[in-house]
């Protein structure tokens, strides 16, 4: 399997768009306290949200429950108190 140039570079956009919103989320838990898989599901579910237009029910239901159950796994296993570097 052969990938095109334009195939990679919409690749490295959208895997940089989500470092940048993994950044963005883990900013806000340290200024606000917020946990970070509740602003994660937040995130995910605005922009599955946003997606339904061009997504049938069933798999848009499908992903909204996949995102679900990653962020609130990691709402629950991390603690912003865990990860101090000394």
């Amino acid at each position: 399997m052969q990938l095109d140039i334009p195939t990679l570079f919409i690749v490295s956009i959208c895997i940089t768009a989500l470092l940048g919103v993994f950044l963005l989320v883990l900013w806000l838990q340290e200024r606000t306290g917020w946990r970070a898989g509740y602003m994660q599901l937040g995130l995910d579910v605005a922009i599955l949200l946003a997606s339904s237009p061009w997504v049938d029910a069933q798999r848009l239901l499908l992903s909204v429950v996949g995102a679900a159950a990653m962020n609130l796994a990691l709402a629950i296993n991390h603690r912003p108190d865990r990860y101090v570097a000394f």
